[in-house]
């Protein structure tokens, strides 16, 4: 076993959790909770002020703590300050409740990602210690992993409202090890932020591993000792417990050089991986052997291409016009369901200012356009050199 300890995110990392705190049925709501206790608002004056309190209390944070770069405010106070303001003399137990009151009006969903369970078992299964260092309010939190069942399996808990000082610090990292001997270099930190989990570990002389979720920051992705280019927990696990580092996959623009590379690669996938779905003949006219490279490299230049790197080899590649139209997208037939196709989508829709995408699926690549949220408008055939080939025109609005 590669590391002895496993310190674990928890929103965006074991918990997918959505919240909206605009709608303004939520401070309807929390204005008759408030003027139950004689402080009396209106819904618009409340979400006013909460929004006011909670900026001043961050600058107190800072001021309180002048060598601190990540202070970390205790929310609870800040809702004890909404009724103070309108004279209602309560308990802080009181405000507690108002501002778990408030994170269930604001919650979409909360939920376990897929696998994190089975996850976590194995780890302790395996010998291995568990802790969560999250930036979070601990009346929020201890409240949603008790409902989620996950305390049970962590050695210790440590939420950034309790210390004052949140990730990325690295004295958020270096107050857990203390506290907890932990050998720095027995342990990995798993997280989805690149900044606040990936850079602040490394910054404490952890080893790091990253996960892009669907609530990570858009960001490139982080130099970390493990890299997930999507959720997949068993995959975690079977990387975590395998000890095999995986450099990061590395997205950067397309340049005149990657040309020859990127035909040879756009023929061996399309021979290997569409083979399953296209006849000799038809991968043939779709991918010939001989390419003409001044007309590709052309192609590549007129549109924003994205090149994805692992381990130091093009793993894949995709383009895209100004009007959202997916081109090419293709992974190498070695890097396949590594995430990387669903890295180059996300760099390629997240930088377009387009508000529909559209593309051209192969039977190959429909289901992966399907699970991003792409519908199919259309079957049709096209005719390359007098021989049809099915695809299917996809499309999604931005989201």
């Amino acid at each position: 076993m590669m590391y002895q300890t496993y310190i674990f995110d928890l929103y965006g990392t074991l918990v997918d959790i959505h919240t909206d705190e605009t709608k303004i049925e939520v401070w309807e709501k929390m204005a008759l909770f408030y003027g139950y206790y004689g402080a009396y608002y209106t819904a618009e004056e409340l979400r006013q002020t909460y929004r006011e309190l909670t900026l001043e209390a961050e600058k107190e944070a800072l001021r309180h703590d002048s060598h601190e770069s990540f202070p970390e405010l205790q929310i609870e106070d800040v809702f004890l300050e909404l009724f103070r303001r309108k004279g209602a003399d309560v308990l802080k137990e009181t405000a507690v409740y108002a501002g778990q009151f408030f994170r269930v009006l604001t919650t979409e969903y909360i939920r376990l990602y897929d696998g994190t369970r089975e996850l976590l078992e194995a780890l302790k299964a395996s010998g291995g210690f568990l802790y969560l260092l999250s930036n979070a309010q601990r009346i929020f939190t201890a409240y949603e992993m008790k409902a989620l069942d996950i305390f049970r399996y962590f050695d210790g808990i440590y939420i950034s409202s309790s210390y004052g000082v949140k990730k990325p610090d690295r004295r958020f990292f270096e107050l857990l090890l203390e506290k907890e001997k932990i050998k720095r270099e027995e342990a990995v930190m798993i997280g989805n932020d690149g900044i606040c989990d990936i850079q602040g570990a490394k910054d404490a002389g952890i080893d790091t591993f990253y996960i892009r979720s669907n609530i990570s920051p858009k960001e490139e992705t982080p130099d970390a000792d493990f890299v997930l280019e999507e959720m997949n927990q068993s995959r975690v696990k079977e990387m975590l417990l395998s000890g095999k580092k995986k450099k990061a996959l590395r997205l950067r623009p397309y340049r005149e050089e990657d040309a020859k590379a990127l035909a040879q690669l756009f023929y061996d996938t399309v021979h290997t991986v569409n083979a399953a779905d296209y006849t000799k003949e038809q991968l043939d006219v779709w991918a010939p052997k001989e390419r003409d490279l001044y007309t590709w490299n052309q192609s590549f230049f007129l549109h924003r291409t994205i090149v994805a790197e692992q381990d130091g080899r093009i793993a894949g590649f995709g383009d895209m016009d100004e009007t959202g139209y997916l081109d090419r997208l293709y992974v190498h037939k070695e890097f396949q369901r590594h995430g990387i196709a669903a890295a180059i989508c996300d760099a390629l829709e997240g930088g377009s200012e387009a508000e529909e995408f559209e593309t051209h699926a192969s039977i190959t690549a429909r289901p992966f356009f399907e699970a991003r949220g792409y519908e199919m408008i259309r079957a049709q055939k096209v005719e390359k050199q007098g021989i049809l080939l099915t695809n299917y025109v996809m499309r999604k609005r931005r989201q």
